[in-house]
């Protein structure tokens, strides 16, 4: 996954590198909610108490390659043949995530499912066999 040099953070100081981390450890499911990320420094409580009842806006714009969106897709359609009911992600070349109430969101479900590939690659890596991670990239998220 390639990120797109837009980050945007209106209202409150938080670096980039904090908004992008917690955005898209949100997104692909490893945190919970954007204020669940542990890194030094950061602290959502700190931001939301020092801002009052200002609300922080985040949106980062991500960029999809050809061969993740394939690769996407191919492991959705796996995971259902073998009795999974999942949805199918959409296929935008770019997705735009924002801030919401603790958590992230995107123009649609199917977007956010587009960030569902490491969860996918997990499932299938028995059958598979670990280059299925290969066709995601799951560094440094």
């Amino acid at each position: 996954m390639v990120l797109g040099k837009q980050v945007y953070c209106k209202r409150f100081a938080l670096g980039s590198s904090e908004a992008i981390a917690a955005t898209l450890g949100t997104a692909t499911g490893r945190l919970q909610k954007v204020f669940d990320l542990e890194w030094a420094g950061f602290s959502y409580e700190l931001l939301a108490n020092n801002w009052g009842n200002i609300t922080p806006e985040v949106a980062v714009q991500v960029q999809f390659s050809s061969s993740e969106l394939q690769a996407l897709r191919h492991f959705q359609q796996k995971l259902r043949e073998m009795g999974q009911d999942l949805q199918p992600p959409s296929e935008e070349y770019n997705v735009t995530l924002r801030w919401y109430s603790g958590g992230v969101v995107a123009k649609n479900d199917a977007q956010l499912l587009q960030f569902k590939g490491r969860e996918y690659a997990k499932q299938l890596r028995r059958s598979e066999g670990f280059q299925v991670f290969e066709q995601v990239d799951t560094s440094d998220l």
